[in-house]
């Protein structure tokens, strides 16, 4: 399957549903995490399900982000969704290979529970979003046959360590996002998958996204993630 781009859809978002399927990407991402909050996680998951049950995709993957279980939501997002036979799990901040585990392990039975082959859902992970993920990123990415993928994160690594910037004047990745990247590609080659950019959230700016593609082409296999703004 080819992964040129994966757009991001806000949990429980008809609209933008409607719109994400009218553009040519290659997969979808229904997303639990960032664009849901807390006090409405439980009420879009059998809305999410829905989706994956009742909508034609058009040949599009259907990837669900879904939450950590160190959240507290993470379990009930597999066990509310797994029945609509997503392609897979989006997997956000992983901090060692046990977190990778642990959801493998939970797919297992339930994929036995709904009579789904074993080792049918796969997984996309975002292996440097938080600093422990980082440093861990090659076993992480090695730590389930179910891994399909390796992504990076910015945006959640940088409030972590507290950075100021993580661009200079000319919009270059400093050090440690040029590291985050270069790693993500690295152990992405080691386990054998693919290796995916991180979000390209400018839309209005949509000229500067073969730039951004063009600056990850030495560590290739780099693709694009797109996705909307919550507040769009």
């Amino acid at each position: 399957m080819t992964r040129r781009s994966l757009h991001f859809v806000p949990g429980g978002n008809d609209r933008m549903l409607a719109k994400a399927l009218t553009i040519p990407a290659d997969g979808l991402i229904l997303d639990l995490e960032d664009s849901v909050p807390p006090d409405r996680k439980e009420a879009t998951r059998p809305l999410v399900l829905d989706w994956l049950r009742a909508r034609d995709f058009g040949g599009r993957e259907r990837w669900v982000r879904m939450n950590p279980f160190a959240t507290g939501f993470g379990r009930g997002d597999l066990e509310a969704t797994i029945a609509g036979r997503p392609d897979g799990y989006l997997v956000p901040k992983p901090r060692e290979a046990a977190d990778v585990r642990e959801i493998a392990h939970a797919l297992d039975a339930l994929e036995y529970r709904h009579g789904i082959p074993n080792g049918t859902t796969r997984l996309i992970l975002i292996a440097t979003e938080t600093p422990e993920g980082l440093l861990n990123i090659r076993d992480v990415t090695l730590a389930s046959p179910r891994i399909v993928a390796v992504s990076w994160g910015i945006e959640d690594l940088s409030a972590a360590m507290g950075l100021p910037r993580v661009r200079d004047g000319r919009g270059r990745y400093l050090d440690i996002p040029r590291y985050a990247r270069t790693m993500c590609a690295v152990a992405a080659s080691a386990a054998g998958v693919d290796a995916l950019d991180t979000v390209y959230t400018d839309i209005a700016d949509l000229e500067g996204l073969p730039l951004v593609s063009r600056q990850g082409e030495p560590a290739s296999p780099i693709l694009d993630i797109l996705r909307y703004r919550v507040a769009r």
